[in-house]
């Protein structure tokens, strides 16, 4: 459980830095589009690394 606290709470902060980055300039879009994929690739890589303490 301490894992998927971990996780979200670095989404959570990933998410909010993304939308502050939206409002300073909109021309990091391309940015936000590569890595959300890219972050999406990591939780799933640790979820099937310690399946147990998320589930």
């Amino acid at each position: 459980m301490r894992l998927y606290r971990l996780l979200s709470s670095l989404y959570a902060l990933f998410y909010l830095s993304l939308s502050s980055e939206k409002k300073k300039e909109r021309k990091a879009r391309r940015k936000e589009y590569i890595s959300l994929p890219s972050l999406a690739r990591f939780i799933g890589q640790v979820s099937q690394t310690f399946p147990s303490e998320i589930h």
